[in-house]
Parts: structure tokens; C-alpha cells; sequence
């Protein structure tokens, strides 16, 4: 599906999660998530300067948004605090399209620009 702007984009993205109630029981990862998609919405204001580069941007700031909504839509923190789900998305999403793709994190892949280089 193509998305025609990013406006439409973070509304698919944000689904039915209560951002209200979201600022009150994870005021971290609420602020983490405004965070994320202003820094997409800055990437897309300024993709005319360098378009390959913001592409690669997006992805993995897209692929933050997806661990976060998994994190967030089926509360299963696991027990990890605020901080850790935050430390476990940095951590995650530079491989999050990688594994997604159905590749283990050995693997080689294909020199995409989904992968970026050296992921």
C-alpha cells in the first residue's frame, strides 16, 4: 500500500492506540513516539535535498513505530521498564526489516535499501 502523504501514514500507524491514555501510563514512550514522527514528518519536508538517504531514514524510523505499536497495542512489556522498551527498540529496529524479510541477522541479504548497508 502507498501511503499518499504522511499525514495518512501516522494516522494508519497510530490505529486505535489512546494516545491519552498512553501519555499517562508511559509518559517515556508517549514522548519517544511524538519524537519519532516528527522526526519523519521533518525527513519528509526535507527529502528533496537527499531522497535516498531520507528513504533509509524512514524505513527505520517506521520500523521503530511498528515495535513501539507491538509494545504498546498488546501491553506485554515483559516486565521491562519504560526505559528498557525504548533501549530494546534502539536496539531492534536497524534489524526489524531484516528478520521481517526472513532473514536470520547472519545472513548477507540483498543489498536493498530496505536493509540499508551493513545491516
Amino acid at each position: 500500500m502507498f501511503y499518499p502523504d504522511v499525514k495518512e501514514y501516522l494516522q494508519k500507524m497510530r490505529g486505535d492506540i489512546d494516545f491519552e491514555a498512553m501519555s499517562e501510563c508511559l509518559p517515556l514512550v508517549h514522548r519517544y513516539w511524538q519524537i519519532t514522527e516528527a522526526e519523519i514528518e521533518k525527513i519528509v519536508r526535507e527529502s528533496e535535498t537527499d531522497f535516498w538517504e531520507s528513504v533509509q531514514k524512514i524505513i527505520l524510523l517506521d520500523a521503530k513505530l511498528v515495535l513501539l505499536r507491538s509494545y504498546i497495542s498488546d501491553f506485554d512489556f515483559q516486565d521491562f521498564t519504560e526505559e528498557e522498551i525504548i533501549e530494546n527498540i534502539e536496539l531492534d529496529h536497524c534489524t526489524y526489516t531484516k528478520e521481517l524479510c526472513g532473514y536470520n541477522l547472519k545472513d548477507a541479504g540483498h543489498p536493498s535499501i530496505l536493509f540499508g548497508k551493513g545491516r
